[in-house]
């Protein structure tokens, strides 16, 4: 039997808050992967790949057989990831089913967070009602974010 490979999340260190590795790609057409090539991507067995289904990994729908598209995979995986490691480190339960939204807003603020250059792409609003600023990036929201310093330099 082939040996499995490594997956490059559980290299990671466990420490709090996680700063991931921004995932390229994410948001990139769908490739359909059958659950062979989404476990050796993942260096997992099947058995975990269907758990995290059963989580809520997104699957593809149609087909006889079940498809997966990767990128969806990958932003899964990697927000399950963080989820496990803030319990490790907090203690705070992950939660029974995970959205692929979740992951997918998770993985935007992370970009914002660790990429300047994205800073003029998002604007990220506080779920909060409460939150102090939310009213406030609320409205950049709706106007739209202001063009950074080096974009007026570009024009």
């Amino acid at each position: 039997m082939p040996k499995k490979k490594e997956s490059p999340l559980s290299k990671a260190p466990i420490v709090a808050p996680f700063q991931p590795f921004v995932l390229y790609g994410w948001d990139t057409p769908a490739k359909l992967a059958t659950p062979a090539e989404v476990t050796e991507a993942h260096g997992i067995d099947e058995r975990t790949l269907r758990n995290w289904v059963g989580r809520g990994c997104p699957q593809a729908v149609g087909g006889a057989r079940p498809r997966y598209e990767l990128a969806k995979v990958f932003a899964w995986s990697a927000y399950y990831a963080h989820l496990q490691r803030r319990q490790q480190t907090y203690r705070t339960p992950v939660p029974l089913k995970i959205a692929y939204e979740d992951a997918k807003n998770w993985i935007i603020q992370r970009e914002y967070e660790l990429s300047p250059a994205s800073w003029n792409r998002y604007v990220c609003v506080p779920l909060e009602w409460d939150h102090p600023a939310r009213a406030h990036l609320l409205r950049v929201a709706c106007e739209g974010a202001p063009p950074a310093p080096f974009d007026d330099e570009a024009a």
